[in-house]
């Protein structure tokens, strides 16, 4: 019987660890198919252990939720389902599995002996074996390799059909080096010498990317099912996109896994950087690429303080007028802090806690050194972030610290009082800054913006925080609430604005004034 024709167990496992006893099995799925026909997968949730939490980071990486284990079945009864498979399928059973030194020892654990009722056959070193060039052989890069749709490769049951068209992916390259059964692969994969790697195989044609325009734009990486796998800007397409594709050295498995996918590229050219940047944003909040990460939407969105920023509101109004704000931001640490000012009690106001007493005194020495007295409401702590923003020497390093989202990556201990009154004045410049971008976002909104390019002058117009495409635009009202009716699209928009202005030579002007 060809290998097409045979029927294998194609089996995954989702768990709670690396290794039993530390991790349990989460999820079991598997079918009972041949490379030609695929049948239908069950897939079941295992209760955990007495004592066992999901963590974090797993439910992350699946998309398991504590509120799905409600339906968990126990470990037990799924093995006899599991049985009641491997009893009705044809013998010798092998099962074949992707990254199988991953998995086995959690199923010798499940069957509680090391002589599993099946063979096991690894696809992931077989791909390694047969395509050392590959990119990726983990499972969304070869499954994308041979053209397997990869959107929600997470969970158990998506795993198990991956695995399935890594197989049928497979055969081919089976044939071609003579392997016709198991007995001969498995032979094949003790005594082969390892393969070596030359360059990097790729599956879009290179005269593709060889023959772009080499002009700014936007580019878009598709997969064999149409999918579009990322989106980037470039002021060169031609030499952005080829950069992905030379080398072998400084290449994140995030991105190889990518490249392992990519059969098409979709481009769109546009007249200067500025407005690629700002496509970029837009594109990648209506296609929403799996391998983008920054300015997609999430769970992301606006907030509007009233005036004295005891209120916070998602949407701007008279009341909440003082804005817009990304719900993650410094104004919001700064309001913990004039919460604690006025309890006199101290709230964690950072990413990495710090004990309040510590707190309480490394607030009080920067007032010492600052002859500040006693200052408990957010105005007057935004007002005193002002002061220090304007009196800071480096005011380029500041910007760019508050485009991060998140404080110091590195996890800070015992920070002494005079490092925690830093960490005080920080956030209070933080604060400043973001209270001064979102100003500057609300008067780009609306604006008229000549570029001094080489070739001349470039005009663009902004009404409502959108690039007008038709010249015979006309004026607009001003609005009293401008961003009544936008979004983090909006925001996101005119932050690359702001961002990409500093690059040119240009005017602005109101463009409600026209």
């Amino acid at each position: 019987m060809k290998l097409e024709d045979q029927k294998f167990l194609f089996l995954d496992c989702q768990t709670t660890g690396m290794r039993p006893p530390r991790g349990q099995l989460l999820e079991l799925a598997w079918s009972y198919s041949s490379a030609l026909t695929s049948n239908s997968i069950e897939s079941y949730l295992l209760k955990l252990l007495e004592g066992n939490e999901l963590p974090r980071k797993v439910s992350e990486l699946t998309g398991i939720q504590e509120s799905d284990l409600e339906h968990a079945v126990p470990t037990s009864e799924v093995l006899e389902k599991l049985k009641q498979t491997i009893e009705l399928a044809d013998k010798p059973l092998t099962a074949i599995i992707h990254y199988a030194q991953f998995e086995k020892p959690f199923l010798i654990d499940l069957f509680g002996s090391a002589d599993l009722p099946f063979s096991v056959l690894c696809t992931h070193q077989l791909v390694k074996k047969l395509f050392p060039d590959l990119p990726s052989p983990n499972i969304r890069g070869a499954a994308g390799f041979f053209g397997a749709p990869i959107d929600g490769i997470k969970r158990g049951e998506a795993h198990v059909r991956a695995t399935e068209q890594i197989w049928k992916g497979l055969q081919p390259a089976l044939e071609k080096q003579g392997l016709h059964s198991i007995s001969e692969i498995q032979g094949w994969m003790e005594t082969a010498p390892k393969a070596k790697r030359t360059r990097y195989e790729y599956r879009l044609d290179k005269l593709t990317r060889l023959s772009l325009p080499d002009s700014p734009g936007i580019y878009r990486m598709i997969s064999k099912s149409g999918e579009v796998l990322y989106v980037g800007k470039a002021t060169s397409l031609k030499s952005r996109v080829n950069s992905y594709f030379r080398g072998q050295k400084n290449r994140n498995r995030q991105k190889l896994e990518m490249l392992s996918q990519v059969w098409d590229l979709r481009v769109t050219s546009c007249e200067t950087p500025l407005e690629a940047a700002l496509l970029e944003t837009d594109e990648i909040k209506r296609l929403n690429p799996p391998y983008n990460i920054v300015l997609k939407r999430g769970q992301r969105h606006l907030l509007f303080y009233n005036h004295d920023f005891s209120k916070a509101n998602r949407s701007e109004s008279t009341e909440f007028s003082i804005g817009p704000f990304r719900n993650h931001n410094w104004i919001e640490h700064l309001r913990l802090l004039a919460n604690s000012l006025e309890k006199d009690e101290f709230v964690q106001i950072f990413f990495n806690p710090i004990p309040p007493e510590n707190m309480k005194e490394g607030f009080k020495l920067l007032l010492l050194q600052h002859n500040k007295k006693e200052t408990k409401s957010v105005r007057q702590l935004l007002a005193w972030g002002l002061q220090l923003h304007r009196n800071y020497e480096e005011p380029a390093e500041d910007e760019a610290i508050e485009e991060d989202e998140s404080e110091e990556s590195d996890i800070e201990q015992e920070l002494s009082i005079e490092e925690i009154a830093a960490k005080f004045e920080r956030l209070l410049r933080r604060s400043a800054v973001e209270y001064l971008r979102s100003q500057e976002l609300t008067r780009l909104l609306d604006s008229d913006i000549t570029l001094h390019l080489k070739s001349g002058l470039k005009k663009l117009r902004f009404q409502h925080g959108t690039l007008l495409q038709d010249k015979n635009y006309s004026s607009t009202q001003e609005l009293e609430t401008p961003w009544k009716d936008l979004t983090i699209d909006d925001y996101d928009r005119m932050s690359i604005l702001r961002s990409e202005l500093v690059k040119y030579e240009y005017e602005i002007g109101d463009a409600n004034e026209k």
